[in-house]
């Protein structure tokens, strides 16, 4: 999204604070004081408000241009914090970021930073922490409940297979998930 080089109309430091922009301002901080958002995601909570798209774009530049809405560091942040926290792949925080409404360069750049070391890492902490609630059960069942847990998590099948492998310990003959 293009945003404008400058917010329409006039701001004179006198306008009451019934003005549209001063009351999208007042909703955009409001946002922001609960939690980060990109500039995509912040434009449209401002819009369902029945902020005018015009308004709206204005208030996210305006924004930006003061640092308050930097969607670079927002999806740096991101992307390690949901990698840590969460346990999921980059191909899951490159889809969270997609649908957040961030640049296509700076989900490359986000996911760049999670390397395939740190996605192992991720990977073979979760298994660990899963497999401990599994241990009562048949070796094939923690096999399938584990490696279609990280499954769901976005890994891919190969550092699934090989995460599987020294968690639980299973040949290759053990592995009919």
């Amino acid at each position: 999204m293009k945003w404008p080089s400058e917010p329409s109309g006039p701001e004179p430091d006198d306008t009451p604070p019934a003005d549209a922009y001063e009351v999208a301002r007042a909703i955009a901080l409001r946002h922001l004081d609960r939690r980060d958002l990109t500039a995509e995601e912040l434009r449209s909570r401002l819009v369902v408000k029945g902020v005018g798209d015009e308004i709206a774009d204005a208030v996210v530049f305006r924004f930006i241009e003061a640092g308050l809405l930097d969607d670079r560091r927002y999806a740096l942040r991101y992307a390690e914090s949901r990698q840590s926290s969460r346990s999921v792949s980059r191909a899951v925080v490159r889809r969270e970021l997609q649908r957040k409404g961030v640049d296509p360069d700076l989900v490359d750049e986000a996911a760049s930073g999670l390397d395939d070391e740190s996605e192992y890492r991720t990977a073979r902490e979760f298994a660990e922490r899963r497999a401990r609630s599994l241990s009562r059960h048949p070796r094939e069942v923690q096999y399938r409940r584990l490696g279609g847990a990280l499954a769901r998590k976005g890994f891919p099948p190969s550092l699934v297979h090989r995460v599987l492998g020294e968690v639980l310990g299973t040949s290759d003959s053990d592995t009919s998930w």
